[in-house]
């Protein structure tokens, strides 16, 4: 057995674990592993919606799993479609490309839905593709999550390989540059490798830069960085969930740089804008037959951003599916009658939740957030992190930052035992239970 399959049967048996059985089914279980080499895994999806899906909902955890099993913080994956992965006497473009620069290229102009929320960050981020370093640099991107902003970092840099193949664009989330400078200096291997590749690229596209807040040294190696590749008149592409004068934690210095170029927004999908974007995910899944009726009902809850209009829309085709049924008004208004309370769920914030969490064990929201280790404060803690993970759309490294900048590693390791308490213990099962009863009710 090749040692890739072997190390994915391994990632598989704990994803089995950790999601639920639709989800492993749907995205996980259709992919096989083709090719393990440098320190990434190679992955193939059979249609593009697999690996869309699967890019939104699970990719995170299938690297925090591969790295687990490795043992290597800078492992990384890769996913293809079938098509994109061709022998190596006849490589495709796609499969020698995306798998340098780690963009998805599925997130395409293309496939970027335009409404009125997004319009000038997408114009911006197309000017950016057409003259890379000359305008809007940085482009600074921020918005709320599930609202495009890595959509349009990867549209860039794939529109910048169509015009030149030969640049090079490095996509590369906060956490990733962080785990990587770490490893460097953790070995003592030579700076100066570490530099080279991320200051010799002609596109830096760098997700969720608000994460570096805290880490000093890796915060200094960027402003350097930052600077190195401006200077040198290289495209630079920072994503946020706030804009640069909101991030505090930042040095005044740092923050005035994001600044030099563009900054724009990512609002909410407006009606409108669901419905392209639901027209599009149709498209995609060949489903030419849906009732236009549907579709306005799948779009009528106001405040959704595109990761809980694709659940929607995910729901509802499935549920067409397994009833062997037309996509139909009626059926939507079936498929989703307990729906009201799962975005109810999804619109609590996480400071309640927290909160509650607090009153029941009496301690103070400072104690949860905060540092210390002791048993009656890192319980409750646990708690938390797993009632805002579970009730919330927060992603592991949000939370992370939300309990005083934790890593994220140590937010799904804290989740995940909370998780395995309530299988085995009906003590824990029922604490959780009574927690969520009072979050539902306050």
């Amino acid at each position: 057995m090749e040692d890739f399959t072997l190390l994915w049967q391994q990632v598989c048996l704990d994803l089995k674990e950790d999601l639920s059985d639709f989800s492993f089914h749907t995205w996980v279980e259709p992919l096989h592993a083709v090719a393990l080499e440098n320190n990434r895994l190679i992955l193939v999806a059979p249609a593009s919606n697999i690996r869309e899906n699967l890019m939104h909902r699970c990719y995170e955890m299938i690297v925090h799993k591969v790295r687990e099993k490795t043992n290597h913080s800078d492992f990384q994956v890769d996913i293809l479609l079938e098509s994109e992965w061709g022998q190596p006497q006849t490589p495709s473009f796609h499969s020698i490309e995306q798998k340098r620069h780690a963009l998805n290229p599925a997130y395409t102009f293309d496939t970027f839905v335009v409404g009125t929320g997004n319009q000038f960050a997408h114009a911006a981020a197309v000017g950016a593709s057409i003259a890379p370093g000359q305008k809007y640099n940085p482009l600074f991107i921020h918005g709320g999550t599930s609202l495009g902003k890595t959509h349009l970092m990867h549209a860039i840099g794939n529109a910048i390989l169509e015009t030149n193949p030969s640049a090079n664009v490095m996509y590369v989330t906060s956490e990733q540059f962080s785990n990587a400078l770490i490893s460097v200096l953790m070995r003592k291997d030579p700076i100066d490798d570490f530099r080279k590749q991320y200051r010799g690229v002609d596109v830096l596209l760098l997700d969720d830069v608000q994460f570096l807040a805290g880490k000093g040294r890796c915060l200094e190696e960027f402003f350097h960085t930052f600077n190195d590749l401006y200077n040198a008149g290289k495209q630079i592409v920072l994503s946020s969930d706030k804009p640069p004068h909101e991030i505090v934690e930042f040095e005044e210095r740092v923050r005035s740089r994001f600044a030099w170029g563009l900054t724009v927004d990512i609002a909410l999908p407006d009606y409108e804008t669901r419905i392209a974007f639901l027209r599009k995910r149709a498209e995609l899944e060949h489903l030419l037959q849906i009732e236009k009726g549907a579709l306005e009902y799948i779009a009528s809850e106001d405040g959704l951003n595109f990761r809980q209009l694709d659940g929607r829309f995910n729901r509802v085709t499935a549920y067409a599916s397994l009833m062997g049924q037309p996509i139909t008004l009626a059926l939507a208004e079936a498929a989703l009658k307990d729906y009201t309370a799962s975005q109810r769920k999804r619109a609590l914030t996480p400071r309640n939740i927290i909160q509650i969490v607090c009153n029941q064990f009496d301690i103070t929201y400072d104690d949860i957030v905060g540092k210390r280790r002791s048993r009656d404060i890192a319980v409750p803690r646990q708690f938390a992190m797993y009632l805002v993970r579970t009730l919330t759309d927060h992603s592991f490294p949000k939370i992370g930052e939300l309990f005083g900048g934790r890593h994220y590693s140590t937010v799904m390791h804290d989740v995940e035992k909370v998780a395995q308490e309530i299988k085995s213990n009906a003590e824990t099962k029922e604490m959780v239970e009574d927690l969520i009863a009072q979050i539902h009710e306050s």
